[in-house]
């Protein structure tokens, strides 16, 4: 039986500093079917950009501070179900 595949999802807003170690970290998962869903305010993103990955990544500007708020998006940002809390 397969693994089945999973969504990695990020979310950050103010944390611009932690977030390429984080993704980092995740990159380096021992799974084979994953996909890293990025959903963080501008300063992270920008962060995130610096990383040699970032094109494998998905993602979103999405800068305010309710996380719930950014549930709506997930519902079509990732390539399968998913959920965001």
């Amino acid at each position: 039986m397969s693994a089945p595949s999973v969504s990695v999802i990020v979310v950050s807003r103010g944390r611009a500093a932690d977030l390429p170690l984080c993704l980092l970290g995740i990159s380096q998962l021992d799974y084979p079917y994953f996909e890293v869903v990025l959903v963080a305010d501008k300063m992270g993103l920008d962060a995130a950009r610096t990383l040699p990955f970032f094109d494998d990544l998905k993602s979103v500007e999405f800068g305010e501070a309710n996380i719930s708020r950014a549930q709506p998006w997930n519902n079509g940002g990732c390539g399968r179900n998913c959920c965001l809390y």
